[in-house]
């Protein structure tokens, strides 16, 4: 449940805030093109409620950019539905997160390496450009 109350202005909203053509809005949420057309010039139609239940979920997954300006179009502000899972789902998605944490920090620890050895060069680098000025000094020197 998102907080909205679907009306065709909403849906019209929600469209144009996910920048879908009436095409791919109506297939994200199952109705036929026409139906989007016609909110579009019916805005006060109110949906069935399996459309508006469509719409909550649409909504729902949407991104907080598309919330964003959702909310811009509207002034609803969008209130996110609480995620339901049992406690063996719960289990699984934290043996995910804790994978995808440990690879982060194989990657992280990769750039700080990278970053150690890129220092190393810089110094290297810099050390390479004494000698050689110290060589030019020499060698000017020798020949005077």
């Amino acid at each position: 449940m998102t907080g909205v109350e679907w009306t065709g202005r909403e849906a019209t909203a929600l469209r144009n805030a996910m920048r879908l053509t009436v095409e791919r809005f109506a297939q994200k949420i199952g109705v036929a093109p026409r139906t989007v057309v016609h909110w579009a010039t019916a805005p006060d139609t109110v949906p069935r409620l399996a459309i508006r239940d469509a719409l909550d979920e649409a909504l729902d997954w949407a991104g907080p950019r598309v919330h964003d300006r959702f909310t811009a179009l509207t002034g609803t502000r969008v209130t996110l539905s609480p995620i339901k899972i049992s406690d063996t789902e719960r289990v699984e998605v934290l043996k995910i997160l804790d994978v995808i944490s440990a690879r982060l920090n194989r990657v992280e620890q990769r750039l700080t390496d990278q970053r150690d050895v890129a220092a190393h060069l810089c110094r290297l680098t810099e050390a390479a450009g004494d000698l050689q000025r110290q060589i030019g000094v020499l060698s000017g020197a020798g020949r005077a």
